[in-house]
């Protein structure tokens, strides 16, 4: 069954949602979702991921905006509103991003996965910052948020509200909650079966599971019917099991952008920067490129025994202001961690690339004393 099908069929069952609600062109489909994963620790986490490659053509050559793949960072991800078209009795809306079982989920077989809503607030005006970048294609284009801008969050206003639905796909039973609700849950699967696949690019593919298209219907209410523009909309929600032994996910953040022509009116570089603002890196991926190897390596011997204030990304990756054996030890026990398709080859370091990081970190510590003299 196509992903929009069962969604389409169940709000003709469903009354409560037939005026207000999306449209449903505006329901579930591929492209940015969530893949519900156990750690190797045992916590629930929200991989980020795209199912297809994002194109644009605005001068007759194709230009992959957004490629299909696994995010460098986890527990963010954003949609889009999908705009009503002029149809006064529906309001924007969105399934994206929705959630398919991933990596590790059969651990949570014959229990539940439980989502619970903990904020909303929105970053406004975001054109005001947004410039061109001179490396992308399109050099012109202001679409791009400079590096280092800390977006500057507020409530949602007294006239806005996003409700949130879900249609359980057993049941076709429709439940809903609102961002004026905190610690309100919907329950995205009970029971689970415990089946997890993937296909070929690692995404997964639990078709015949009822792990698989579990999508919240996202649903944008204002008192003028005006629609969400300029605006990068924050839900913060967290994964919770009653499987033994798993514990809760860290915060989840969801960002839905605005509908548009054009990838500048829909904030779609601003919604990736603001995706990797929030997300959750590998504890010691220095250069966030989703993977612990020898390039944070390098940047950790560089700056060892500095005292400093950017954080991971100059290998202080304890955030306690120096560069030292600390975070070394959290280098070397995560190195050769990555982020990527689940049942690919997994880049394991062996024992000589360990001996190697301390011969290596030994060196700078040398250099550093040699300098000082």
């Amino acid at each position: 069954m196509h992903r929009n099908a069962r969604l389409v069929t169940a709000l003709t069952l469903a009354p409560a949602c037939a005026v207000a609600w999306p449209a449903p062109h505006a329901l579930a489909h591929d492209g940015r979702r969530f893949q519900i994963e156990v750690s190797d620790t045992g916590q629930l986490r929200a991989q980020g991921v795209n199912t297809q490659d994002a194109v644009i053509a605005p001068m007759g050559t194709p230009i992959n905006i957004d490629p299909a793949g696994y995010r460098a960072y986890r527990n963010a991800n954003h949609g889009h509103w999908t705009n009503p078209d002029g149809v006064t009795t529906l309001v924007p809306g969105s399934t994206l991003p929705g959630y398919d079982m991933g990596a590790g989920a059969q651990a949570l077989a014959g229990h539940d996965v439980t989502w619970t809503f903990q904020a909303a607030y929105k970053w406004s005006n975001v054109s005001a910052v947004l410039v061109p970048n001179p490396d992308f294609a399109l050099p012109m284009l202001p679409a791009f948020v400079p590096d280092g801008t800390v977006p500057v969050f507020e409530p949602l206003a007294a006239e806005e509200e996003i409700q949130l639905g879900f249609i359980n796909p057993e049941t076709l039973v429709f439940s809903s909650l609102s961002t004026d609700t905190p610690g309100a849950s919907i329950q995205l699967i009970d029971d689970f079966d415990g089946a997890v696949s993937f296909d070929p690019s690692g995404f997964a593919n639990t078709v015949g599971s009822d792990g698989y298209d579990l999508d919240l219907i996202y649903a944008y209410f204002h008192d003028q019917d005006a629609l969400p523009a300029d605006t990068l909309y924050v839900i913060e929600s967290t994964l919770s099991t009653d499987a033994p032994g798993i514990a809760d996910s860290a915060t989840v953040y969801t960002i839905l952008s605005p509908d548009g022509a054009n990838p500048v009116t829909r904030l779609h570089f601003a919604s990736l920067y603001l995706e990797a603002f929030l997300g959750s890196y590998l504890d010691a991926d220095a250069n966030q490129d989703g993977s612990v190897d020898l390039l944070d390596f390098d940047v950790l011997a560089g700056n060892f025994g500095s005292a400093t204030t950017g954080g991971a990304t100059e290998g202080d990756f304890n955030a306690d202001g120096i560069v030292d054996l600390l975070d070394f030890d959290l280098l070397a026990n995560g190195f050769g961690d990555a982020i990527g398709p689940a049942g690919l080859p997994a880049n394991v370091p062996e024992p000589a690339s360990i001996a190697l990081l301390t011969v290596g970190i030994a060196a700078a510590r040398r250099r550093r004393r040699q300098i000082a003299r």
